[in-house]
């Protein structure tokens, strides 16, 4: 029995941007309710080679803000990479 697939897209800024040569990406997500943020950036890390050694240091935003990662992604929702920032 094979697992269905959905695609989502995912904005890129910056240096994430870069990396790939394209302002987003498409990403694989299997056809769950329950997946996750952290599940995103992880089949990111996994689809995205170029974008691996950068992911350490980003969050997923979901809908214009950063959210945690057992946050729950659904269909339709605006997902992009933002990159970490601090300031002092």
């Amino acid at each position: 029995m094979t697992t269905a697939q959905v695609t989502a897209k995912v904005l890129l800024f910056g240096p994430f941007a870069d990396a790939v040569g394209a302002s987003s990406v498409e990403v694989r997500l299997p056809d769950d309710p329950g997946v996750t943020a952290a599940r995103v950036m992880a089949l990111l890390a996994e689809q995205q080679s170029a974008l691996r050694p950068l992911l350490a240091h980003a969050m997923l935003a979901v809908n214009c803000e950063r959210v945690a990662a057992e946050t729950v992604v659904r269909p339709g929702d605006e997902l992009a990479i933002i990159g970490l920032v601090s300031g002092g």
